[in-house]
């Protein structure tokens, strides 16, 4: 969706439920800051946003393996 862009920084809508897969991948984002209503964040979402050192999030959210390879992130709440 928004793959390969060069994206700093995205705001999502309160009525967000699901990110897809591969959706934020290759981007240039610092931190991503998501609502309670997200349920869940697809597999490999935000690969390779290496600026990307912190992630907020509800905890019900399922992220699976939405951040497995984003080794850069120092805060993960």
């Amino acid at each position: 969706a928004f793959k390969s862009n060069k994206l700093t920084s995205v705001r999502f809508n309160d009525s967000l439920k699901s990110i897809g897969n591969w959706a934020f991948n290759n981007n240039e984002l610092t931190s991503v800051r998501f609502n309670d209503s997200l349920e869940s964040i697809g597999y490999m979402a935000f690969l390779n946003n290496n600026l990307l050192t912190s992630v907020t999030l509800a905890e019900s959210t399922r992220v699976d393996t939405s951040f497995k390879y984003d080794v850069h992130i120092t805060r993960l709440s």
